[in-house]
């Protein structure tokens, strides 16, 4: 072989390796391509559950007052314009000094004491303030406190602490108005359909002075 033949051959072979060379990287790049876009990225979705709480709506009936309240404030009603010492007529008197505590002694001053004193509460004071006050002032006064009605035309009205079974109920009550002026006496009283108390008698003796 010639050398202008051999040089031919040569430029020839090298041509044909480096196209051999390109072919070759370009497929393990086309590989490496199809292994990124051949990847799944996986998304796990969360639900948050929510919990609703719902409530029922109920009606319910107004709270009836206290049996006490209105036992008390029927009682001392009773005793001023019923009981009283003047004939049930009209009283001489229409400033109503009220204890502010239980009369543990207000069925009979004679007796013994029943219970101990407590103080009304603001529900009791209120119904007896408005039985009361169609009959004149109404004032309130400590247990212990001793007005001088003899200068002072004033009446002077204790509740005791009443005695409730079911729908009859029992209380003293007192009623001072001088030096020689006073009642003592217990009333029983029953609860109506109506769910208001009315006094149906006298138990026991009656004090006057």
């Amino acid at each position: 072989m010639d050398p202008r033949t051999a040089r031919s051959f040569a430029a020839l072979t090298l041509a044909v390796g480096v196209l051999v060379l390109a072919s070759s990287c370009g497929s393990d790049s086309s590989a490496g391509a199809g292994d990124d876009t051949g990847a799944t990225s996986t998304i796990v979705s969360t639900t948050a559950a929510t919990s609703v709480s719902t409530t029922a709506s109920t009606t319910t009936e107004p709270a009836r007052p206290e049996p006490t309240t209105d036992i008390m404030a029927t009682a001392a009603h009773q005793l001023l314009t019923v009981d009283n010492t003047f004939g049930g007529g009209e009283l001489p008197f229409s400033t109503f000094l009220v204890r502010d505590h239980t009369d543990t002694s207000g069925g009979s001053p004679a007796a013994p004491p029943t219970g101990t004193a407590r103080p009304l509460t603001s529900a009791e004071r209120s119904a007896v303030e408005q039985r009361l006050a169609p009959l004149g002032e109404v004032r309130w006064i400590g247990p212990t406190d001793h007005p001088d009605l003899d200068r002072t035309p004033a009446g002077i009205v204790g509740v005791g602490e009443p005695t409730v079974d079911g729908d009859t109920a029992q209380i003293g009550v007192s009623l001072e108005c001088g030096s020689l002026c006073g009642t003592w006496l217990t009333y029983s009283l029953t609860r109506t359909t109506a769910g208001d108390w009315t006094v149906t008698g006298i138990v026991g003796p009656i004090a006057v002075s």
